[in-house]
């Protein structure tokens, strides 16, 4: 444990703080080779601002950026097909008129060596042109282009992702860059994708210059987009120029808690990856073109130690040897290799023929070949490099469109860190107080308290209480009667535990669990979708037939808080790598943290349930019941106690526990509460749950509390559609002197019982949470929750089949599998 510090602060791909390189999150993730640190930038020495920027002149190429001696006007405009040599100088002239449009800005160097032609890239949005800064600081990309030419590769490198960082998340508007004014509310630079993100400096060094020469008239977007052009353009030997349309304003927001689900990371499905691009306009041959990327830098090996255990993926075999021995460290250290061994520092299309011949880091780069369409694109780009260049080109200038921001959503900083005339605060003291925030991320990983975080879905965080609602009486004084026969699928078998067990009998075929005369309770149990074969209700009749009862038992003696726990501990067990009880292993090798120390899963709470209900299974059974089976009994008798026993169901059994768990399959896998409407169907869809089902089990954010950091871009001023009355109040309660994160019920009206009453509260906009709210942005979803809100009972049927669906996702079989004897550590073999 005392190893994991090291393991959790890097999560799945390792944030280098400090480091010379280059976390592997996002797309694309150059992590460059150690270079020798960056030349110290230029003093920052504001100037008069020169009056605003005009309107945007028709595309055209600045003119040269030649300072020192006096240079000549700048001469005719070239032919469009040729890039500019690269040549500094040391002085401006006084601004030429504008040269005409279409000809990129010829420059003069010592060896003239021009690039290959620009390509064509897809039309700009509308406000965005070339020549932008033609008439307003015609300098402008020059100086960006003379930053970064003096940066080492490394940074270089660090200024690609920089741009796709800023772009994915928020859009192109520089939101990236902002610091933290408010503890209670981190920044995206704070998130985890972005702890590593290098290159400010260099944007930083790029602003004050172009502030001295020209004044407040260039954004910090569209430096950072000058920038992610220029160093494609050094890194690949000058080979892949090509113009950057500008014009786009700095966004005044920045929010931590958008970072995690908007970049997609390195064990992303190629579904994902689809999914993640699409949300952003690109398309799948623009996603391929992009992880081109991949062909630069280098990665930690916790970011692909999940490929590297036997028969676990397609990597070549000598490879996989070389890297289990450059991984290897008995010191704890995570040690890192080069992403690519054939031109690591070099940006061109070997990425696409290692994916080919499988020698690639990444889950997310062999994912590729899962698809024709990707694949046929990867063959492409391997064959030809010129093809593969040209796109590149122009998917780069339309992923620099995302969402751009305007003048009326949008400034123009004078500042690269610091929104203009905004609370600024002392930085020192709030990156002090930041360390609070950063473990908790999004939702606050609320470790050793009395809460569940709320990341993933549900993610029911009880409201803490001095002592929880008195359980139903438990009369175990008499012994039951012995067990009934196994009992039909449609009706549960009543609660009356009991003090024996006989003998466990011969085990049956979990397809035919024999007939049942049990009473049948008050409230009709669902018709839940048929389990995959292996799933059966009854499976332990036979072999330990006080299975359930025994789980039950456990569940109820415990409190609300922990029952709720048990909700989410099912949820986070099946969403990643299926209902398999991965969620429970404990690290066994502190350079391979399990599922359990991913940020998400911080804060679960319910182990010690599973684990008393496991050891006197055991006692009385031996090793016949699975632990994946313990954690969807438990998730459904949770359920059955805080819906005050109206929510009861038959769960089927038969699942084998996993044999395998990584914290790098977190992150991605549990949807979490600022998530869109589509984010949620997308992630639900891939775990083979319709978008009816989504909702339905959103019910379960009726129950519990959640950190103000959760939510806290709600609260702001014209941010939301929250209720006033409600938004008031919760501005007041999370309030902070002392820079605490303070804790708000996420349901007012019935915290602790699950009910319908989340579906009133959407409608009534009083959700705490995007994800909440945005159910209402879709038709299918908005219908779902009217009616949800409606008819209570229609509500719960709906919530006990979901329940059963989701218990059924990718279960193991013996094949694949096994019954652990305990369930935080794998059988030995």
């Amino acid at each position: 444990m005392a190893k994991l510090t090291a393991a959790l602060t890097v999560l799945a791909l390792v944030a280098c703080v400090g480091r010379p390189c280059q976390a592997s999150y996002g797309y694309p993730y150059p992590m460059p080779s150690p270079s020798p640190p960056p030349p110290t930038p230029p003093p920052y020495t504001p100037t008069t601002p020169s009056p605003p920027p005009p309107a945007p002149i028709t595309p055209s190429s600045p003119p040269p950026y030649t300072p020192t001696t006096p240079s000549p006007p700048p001469p005719a405009p070239v032919t469009p097909s040729t890039a500019p040599p690269y040549s500094p100088s040391t002085a401006s002239p006084p601004p030429p008129t504008p040269i005409t449009p279409s000809s990129p800005p010829p420059y003069t160097p010592s060896t003239p060596s021009p690039p290959p032609p620009p390509p064509t890239p897809s039309s700009p949005a509308p406000s965005l042109t070339v020549g932008y800064y033609q008439k307003t600081c015609y300098q402008a990309e020059g100086i960006v282009r003379d930053a970064v030419r003096d940066a080492s590769k490394g940074i270089m490198a660090g200024l690609i992702r920089l741009f796709f960082h800023d772009c994915f998340v928020r859009g192109c508007d520089a939101s990236v860059l902002l610091d933290t004014a408010d503890p209670n509310s981190a920044t995206e630079k704070f998130g985890i994708p972005n702890l590593s993100l290098r290159g400010f400096e260099v944007i930083d060094a790029a602003k004050a210059k172009i502030e001295k020469v020209c004044g407040n008239v260039v954004s910090c977007a569209d430096i950072v987009a000058f920038a992610g052009r220029d160093a494609t353009y050094f890194l690949s030997n000058k080979k892949v120029y090509f113009d950057m349309p500008a014009g786009r304003y700095d966004g005044r927001d920045s929010f931590i808690n958008e970072t995690l689900f908007n970049l997609p990371p390195p064990f992303a499905t190629v579904e994902q990856l689809k999914a993640g691009f699409a949300s952003k306009g690109l398309n799948t041959d623009e996603m391929v073109t992009l992880s081109g990327a991949h062909t630069i830098g280098i990665s930690h090996c916790s970011s692909f130690s999940d490929r590297l255990t036997s028969n676990s993926s397609d990597m070549d075999p000598s490879l996989k040897s070389t890297l289990q021995q450059q991984c290897q460290s008995n010191s704890g250290s995570d040690n890192t290799v080069v992403q690519d061994n054939k031109t690591p520092d070099k940006l061109d299309n070997k990425y696409y023929k290692n994916v080919l011949s499988h020698e690639v880091l990444f889950t997310s780069d062999a994912a590729l070949m899962m698809a024709t369409d990707t694949s046929d694109a990867v063959r492409s780009n391997a064959m030809d490099t010129n093809q593969w260049e040209e796109k590149f080109k122009a998917a780069m200038v339309k992923m620099g469109a995302i969402d751009i921001k305007t003048v009326a959503d949008g400034e123009i900083r004078r500042e690269t860190h610091h929104r203009d005339q905004h609370e600024r605060g002392s930085y020192p003291a709030t990156m002090a107080k930041l360390t609070a925030a950063l473990t908790v991320l999004a939702l606050v990983a609320c470790v050793g308290r009395p809460c569940q975080a709320g990341y993933g879905y549900p993610n029911p965080m009880p409201s803490p209480s001095p002592a929880p609602s008195t359980p139903p009486p438990y009369t175990a004084t008499a012994p039951s009667p012995p067990p009934p026969a196994p009992v039909t699928p449609s009706t549960p078998p009543p609660y009356s535990p009991s003090t024996a067990s006989p003998p466990p009998p011969t085990p049956i075929a979990p397809s035919s669990p024999p007939p049942d005369t049990s009473s049948t309770p008050s409230s009709p149990p669902p018709t839940p979708s048929t389990p995959p074969t292996g799933l059966a209700v009854g499976y332990y009749q036979k072999t330990c037939y006080r299975a359930e009862n025994i789980v039950r038992e456990t569940v109820r003696d415990t409190s609300k808080g922990i029952m709720a726990g048990l909700i989410r501990l099912f949820f986070h067990d099946c969403f990643v790598r299926g209902c398999d009880a991965s969620v429970l292993l404990d690290t066994a090798d502190p350079n391979s943290a399990t599922e359990k120390f991913g940020i998400p899963n911080l804060s679960l709470r319910g182990f010690e349930v599973i684990d008393a209900a496991k050891a006197r299974i055991e006692k009385e059974c031996g090793n016949v019941v699975s632990c994946a089976d313990i954690v969807a009994f438990a998730g459904r008798d949770a359920t059955y106690f805080l819906s005050n026993k109206k929510v009861y169901f038959d769960m089927p059994a038969g699942r084998y526990d996993g044999r395998d768990s990584f914290i790098n399959e977190t992150l991605f896998n549990l949807p979490p509460p600022f998530a869109t409407v589509e984010q949620l169907k997308a992630g639900f869809a891939s775990k083979g749950l319709n978008t009816d089902e989504m909702v339905t089990l959103s019910g379960a954010h009726t129950i519990g509390i959640s950190h103000c950091s959760s939510f806290s871009d709600r609260l702001t001023s014209n941010s939301s559609d929250m209720d006033p009355t409600l938004k008031s109040t919760l501005q007041a309660k999370c309030q902070s002197n002392s820079g605490n994160d303070n804790t708000v019920v996420q349901d007012n009206k019935t915290p602790d019982n699950l009910d319908n009453i989340y579906y009133k509260n959407i409608l009534s906009h009083e959700v705490l949470f995007t994800s909440d709210a945005a159910l209402m942005m879709a038709t299918d979803t908005s219908d779902a929750v009217r009616a949800n809100a409606k008819d209570t009972n229609q509500w719960e049927q709906k919530f006990k089949a979901a329940m059963v669906r989701m218990g059924a996702i990718e279960v193991k079989t013996i094949a694949n599998g096994e019954i652990r004897r305990s369930c935080r550590v794998v059988n030995a073999n």
